[in-house]
């Protein structure tokens, strides 16, 4: 009889990696519309835009946006917690998987997400194992 193995169970948490993310390219924009030689009424637009995007993403982020659980198992593939329920998820392979981040794009309930996943938003372990079991799905469903 063949043992069933354990389903990864994975908590997404907040990333340090992420906020300095976001903080970094917006400071490069607002640097990069400073530099642009266009009058001023424009320049103040594009950096109006710029801090409009870096209040909404900065939301995001405290709003817990980013982060959320996924399982994978053998038996029932990827799933995602929507609504304190697990719901199945197909992971699209527009996919990207790094040693650093983790670009998930999957289709749950008719809807596309995309999952965005730093390596220090779950233990490394957890990180390791989420990879290979990514590239072996990736592979099957070639």
């Amino acid at each position: 009889m063949q043992k069933s193995e354990q389903p990864l169970l994975i908590e997404i948490q907040s990333s340090q990696y992420l906020l300095i993310f976001i903080v970094v390219i917006h400071i490069v924009a607002i640097l990069a519309s400073m530099m642009v030689a266009v009058m001023w009424p424009i320049t103040l637009l594009f950096l109006a835009l710029v801090c409009c995007s870096f209040y909404f993403h900065l939301r995001r982020y405290r709003q817990g946006y980013y982060l959320g659980t996924i399982k994978y198992t053998k038996e029932f593939a990827w799933q995602q917690v929507i609504q304190q329920q697990f719901s199945a998820m197909q992971i699209l392979n527009s996919s990207v998987i790094t040693s650093f981040i983790i670009i998930l794009h999957v289709t749950s309930v008719n809807q596309r997400r995309s999952l965005l996943i730093c390596c220090d938003a779950v233990p490394n372990e957890v990180y390791r194992q989420m990879r290979v079991a990514l590239k072996i799905n990736a592979q099957n469903s070639e």
